[in-house]
C-alpha cells in the first residue's frame, strides 16, 4: 500500500514537474517569431545625431546597424516610429532592407528633430513589409538622443582635438560645442549635416572623400553653411576636393616670425618668438579678412545662401592651439551666425513647418456650396410641394397619391441638393504651395506643404520620383496622447524615390505633408545690381528663371518695393529712397504689404500668397540673426508633384521664388554701411530685467546692456562719417546714458542723443576697433522702453 501511493506520489511529482518545465519553456519563447525564425532577433546598433545630439525641428541624422541573428536570411522593411509632440501625429519611417544571417548592414536615414526616448520612438522590423510582415525581434526597442540649442562645429582634422578651445566662449555668454568628425564617415546626404552649423576640415586629404560626400557638403554650404579650410601646410590636400568653392587657390607656403595683425584681430599677443608656417595662394574669389604684408591670413567667399572660409595656418599647432586669442579670432571669422545668447530670443529657430501648415489648408478647389442655389432648390422644393403638386392632384382627383408623390419628391430634392453639394468633390485632387529659394548659382532648394482631398477614403499612396524628407501634419482623426503602433502613416525613402502612405482614410478627407528636401537644378536666379544714388539705393533685377513672375518686389527694412510682373529675362528697377531713421521691427506683414486685404476675404485670390510671403520673412522670428534683403515672385501652375495611388490627378500650385542678396558695401572706392542694413546683438546683460517685444522694442530696467554692430567687409576702410539713429518713440532717451567704445583710446564715451541723429565726423575711426566691431553701451537709471539704436558709416576704401 505504502509502496503504490509512493510510486503514485512519484508519478504526480514528474508529471508537476514536467508540465512546470513545459510552462517555463512557453513563457521564454520568443514573442515576435517562431523560435526557428528568431533564436535571437536581429542586433541592432545605434548613432543619432551627432554624439548623441539633436536640434529641435533640424533633421538628424540616425545610423543604425543590424546584424541579423535568426537562422535564415531576411527580407523586409526597417521602421522607426516618431511621435512628434507639437502636433500629436504618429509616423513610421521606413526603409526596405536586405539581412542576410550574421552580416552587419547599416543603414542611414533622416529622422524628425524631435527628443527620442521610450515614450517618443520604437524600432521594429517586419519580414515581408510593415502592412502584411510578420515582426522580426529586435535587440534594442527605442532609439535615445539629447536636444541641444548649441552652436554646432564639426572638425575634420588630423587631430581631434582641433578647436577644443571654442567652448570657452560659453562662459561670455556662447553655446558651443565642438563635434570631432572622422572623413570616411561623413554623410553622403546633404541633410545630414543640418545640425551643423560649421564644417571644419584641417589638414586632411579631402580627395579620399566620394563624390557623393562632396556633393552633399557643397549643398549644405549652398542652403546656409559655413565650411571652413585650412591646415597650414596641409592646406593644399585639404582644399583639393573644394576647388570650385573655396576662395584662395593653393601655393605654397611661407614661414612668419610675427602676426600683429592676427594679434590685432585676436585681441591678445602671440607669445614671443612664435614663427608659424602659413599658406600661401592666390586669391580667386571673395574677400580678404585678415592679411599680413599682403599676405591672406582669413578671406571668404559667398556661396549660394552659406560661405566658405580659407584659414591660412592649423588651428591645431601651436601657438594657436594655447593663445589666448584663438577663440576670439575664431568667434569674428564665424561672426555670420555664431552670437552670444540673449534673454527672450531664439537662436535662427526655423518656423516654416507650422507656418505653412495653416497655408495647407487653404485648399481652393474645395468650396462650400453655393447658398443661393441651394436656396433655389430649397424654394422650387416648397412650391412643388405645397400649390403644384396639391393643385394638381386635386385636379385630378388623386388626392391620395400625396402620400406617395410628395415623400418622392423631398427625396429627388434632396438628392439634387447633395449633388450640388458635393459638386467640386467628387475626385481625388491636390493643391500645393512651395518656397524655391535660389541660391543665385542657377539651381535652388525647394520647401513646402501640399493637400491631398480624398472623397473615397481608404489608403491614399503620394508617389515622389526622389529622395525628399516628409513631415506628415495631424489630422482631425489624430487621438494625439502619445506614440501610436497602427501603421496608418508611413513615409518610405529608397534610393530615388518616395512614398508616402496614409492608411484607414475616412472619406471626404484630407491628408497633408510638409515636404523638404528636394534640389532644383535648372531653378535660374535673379541677377541683382546695387548702386547708391543721391542717398537712395536703387536695386536692379532681371529675371534670370525661366517662369514668368508676378508680383516682383524687393523686401527689406520693413518696406516692399514694386518691380512689377516679369517675363524670362525681363528687367525692372526699384527705388528705396533714403533709409530709416530707426531699426526696422524684427516683425512686419509683408503678405500684407505685397498683397493688401480688401473687404471680401470669401473669395481672397491671393490667400496663400499673403501668407507664403509672411511666413518665409517671419521665419526666423525672435532670432537675432538679422533679416537680408530678397527679391520675391509669384508664380502658379497645374504641374503635379507626384502621383496619386499611381495616377496623376488635377492639382493648383502657388510657387514664391525668392533670392536673399547682400548689399554690396564697397562700391567705385566708396564704403557705405546704410542704416538698417546691420543690427546690433547683446553681449552683456547686466541689468536687472530685460524683455524685448516681436517688433523689436526692449523694456530696460535699471543696470547696464552692452551690444555690438558687426560691419561687413570691413579691412581697408577709411572711415569718414559714423552716424547714431536713435529711437524716439516714447520720449525716454532722458533715461538712458549712451556710450560708444573709442577704440583708439581704449576707454568708453558718452554720446548726446537728442531727437534727432548723431553724426560723430572726424572722430568716426577711433570707433570702429580691428575687425570691424562698434561696441556700444546703455545705461539705465529707470526702467525705458526703446530699441537700440541703428547706425549708417560711409568711408574710403584704401588704396
Amino acid at each position: 500500500m505504502t509502496s503504490s501511493l509512493n510510486r503514485r506520489n512519484g508519478t504526480i511529482a514528474a508529471l508537476t514537474a514536467l508540465l512546470l518545465l513545459m510552462f517555463g519553456l512557453l513563457q521564454s519563447a520568443p514573442a515576435f517569431a517562431d523560435s526557428a525564425d528568431a533564436e535571437t532577433g536581429i542586433a541592432v546598433q545605434a548613432e543619432t545625431g551627432y554624439q548623441g545630439k539633436a536640434k529641435d525641428m533640424v533633421w538628424q541624422p540616425v545610423k543604425l546597424t543590424l546584424t541579423n541573428r535568426t537562422a535564415k536570411d531576411l527580407k523586409g522593411e526597417l521602421a522607426v516610429s516618431v511621435y512628434v509632440p507639437y502636433g500629436g501625429q504618429s509616423t513610421d519611417y521606413v526603409v526596405p532592407v536586405e539581412l542576410p544571417r550574421s552580416t552587419p548592414i547599416e543603414v542611414t536615414m533622416m529622422l524628425p528633430g524631435v527628443s527620442l526616448n521610450k515614450d517618443t520612438n520604437r524600432i521594429r522590423f517586419f519580414e515581408g513589409g510593415v502592412k502584411s510582415g510578420k515582426e522580426v525581434k529586435v535587440g534594442l526597442e527605442y532609439l535615445t538622443n539629447q536636444l541641444t540649442a548649441s552652436f554646432m562645429i564639426g572638425v575634420v582634422s588630423r587631430d581631434p582635438d582641433t578647436l577644443n578651445f571654442m567652448p570657452t566662449l560659453n562662459q561670455k555668454g556662447y553655446a558651443i560645442e565642438v563635434v570631432p568628425l572622422k572623413a570616411e564617415r561623413l554623410a553622403e546626404q546633404a541633410a545630414a549635416y543640418d545640425m551643423l552649423d560649421a564644417l571644419v576640415l584641417n589638414d586632411v586629404p579631402t580627395a579620399i572623400l566620394s563624390g557623393e560626400q562632396v556633393e552633399a557638403i557643397v549643398t549644405w554650404v549652398k542652403r546656409g553653411g559655413t565650411l571652413i579650410l585650412a591646415g597650414g601646410a596641409g592646406y593644399a590636400k585639404t582644399a583639393e576636393a573644394f576647388a570650385d568653392i573655396t576662395p584662395v587657390k593653393p601655393g605654397g607656403t611661407e614661414t612668419l616670425k610675427a602676426l600683429p595683425a592676427l594679434e590685432s584681430y585676436g585681441g591678445k599677443p602671440l607669445p614671443a618668438e612664435s614663427a608659424v608656417t602659413v599658406s600661401t595662394g592666390e586669391l580667386t574669389a571673395g574677400s580678404v579678412i585678415v592679411s599680413e604684408n599682403g599676405l591672406p591670413l582669413a578671406a571668404k567667399r559667398a556661396i549660394g545662401r552659406g560661405e566658405a572660409l580659407y584659414v591660412a595656418f592649423d588651428p591645431s599647432l601651436e601657438p594657436f592651439a594655447s593663445w589666448s586669442g584663438s577663440p576670439a579670432v575664431w568667434a569674428q571669422l564665424l561672426q555670420k551666425n555664431l552670437l552670444p545668447l540673449q534673454q527672450g530670443l531664439k537662436m535662427g529657430y526655423d518656423n516654416r513647418f507650422w507656418g505653412l501648415q495653416q497655408i495647407a489648408d487653404m485648399f481652393p478647389s474645395l468650396n462650400p456650396p453655393d447658398i443661393r442655389i441651394l436656396l433655389v432648390c430649397f424654394l422650387i422644393y416648397l412650391v412643388l410641394v405645397a400649390p403644384v403638386i396639391y393643385l394638381l392632384l386635386y385636379k385630378i382627383d388623386k388626392r391620395e397619391w400625396a402620400w406617395w408623390l410628395i415623400p418622392a419628391v423631398s427625396v429627388a430634392t434632396s438628392i439634387v441638393i447633395f449633388l450640388v453639394g458635393v459638386a467640386d468633390k467628387r475626385t481625388m485632387m491636390t493643391h500645393s504651395v512651395q518656397t524655391i529659394e535660389l541660391t543665385g548659382l542657377g539651381d535652388g532648394f525647394q520647401t513646402g506643404v501640399t493637400a491631398i482631398f480624398s472623397p473615397t477614403g481608404g489608403t491614399v499612396r503620394a508617389s515622389f520620383p526622389e529622395q525628399m524628407r516628409v513631415l506628415t501634419y495631424p489630422n482631425r482623426n489624430n487621438p494625439g496622447g502619445g506614440l501610436r503602433l497602427d501603421n496608418t502613416e508611413q513615409v518610405t525613402v529608397g534610393e530615388s524615390a518616395t512614398t508616402v502612405v496614409w492608411s484607414d482614410v475616412p472619406y471626404w478627407s484630407t491628408r497633408k505633408g510638409w515636404i523638404e528636401g528636394r534640389k532644383v537644378d535648372d531653378a535660374g536666379r535673379f541677377d541683382i545690381k546695387t548702386s547708391y544714388e543721391n542717398g537712395s539705393l536703387r536695386i536692379d533685377v532681371t529675371n534670370g528663371t525661366p517662369t514668368a513672375l508676378t508680383n516682383v518686389h524687393v523686401l527689406m527694412n520693413g518696406g516692399a518695393y514694386k518691380l512689377g510682373d516679369l517675363a524670362p529675362g525681363g528687367t525692372a528697377t526699384a527705388t528705396v529712397p533714403g533709409f530709416p531713421q530707426t531699426a526696422p521691427p524684427a516683425y512686419v506683414d509683408y503678405g500684407l504689404l505685397l498683397f493688401p486685404q480688401g473687404p471680401n476675404t470669401r473669395n481672397d485670390e491671393f490667400a496663400r500668397e499673403r501668407a507664403l510671403a509672411a511666413n518665409y520673412m517671419n521665419r526666423y522670428q525672435d532670432s537675432p540673426l538679422p533679416l537680408e534683403p530678397v527679391v520675391v515672385g509669384f508664380s502658379r501652375d497645374g504641374n503635379p508633384w507626384f502621383e496619386l495611388n499611381g495616377k496623376q490627378v488635377k492639382t493648383d500650385n502657388v510657387t514664391l521664388w525668392v533670392q536673399p542678396f547682400r548689399l554690396e558695401s564697397v562700391q567705385d572706392g566708396r564704403y557705405y554701411v546704410p542704416p538698417g542694413t546691420v543690427q546690433p546683438f547683446v553681449t552683456d546683460n547686466r541689468m536687472e530685467q530685460m524683455a524685448r517685444d516681436q517688433d523689436g522694442t526692449m523694456t530696460l530696467t535699471r543696470g547696464e546692456l552692452e551690444f555690438e554692430y558687426r560691419l561687413p567687409e570691413a579691412a581697408g576702410v577709411d572711415y569718414e562719417s559714423l552716424r547714431i539713429y536713435p529711437d524716439n518713440r516714447f520720449g525716454q532717451q532722458n533715461r538712458i546714458q549712451w556710450s560708444i567704445w573709442d577704440a583708439a583710446a581704449g576707454e568708453w564715451t558718452e554720446l548726446q542723443l537728442g531727437s534727432g541723429t548723431l553724426d560723430l565726423g572726424e572722430r568716426s575711426p577711433n570707433y570702429v576697433a580691428d575687425g570691424g566691431i562698434i561696441r556700444m553701451k546703455a545705461a539705465v537709471a529707470a526702467q525705458a522702453e526703446t530699441r537700440l539704436p541703428d547706425i549708417g558709416l560711409e568711408g574710403k576704401v584704401k588704396r
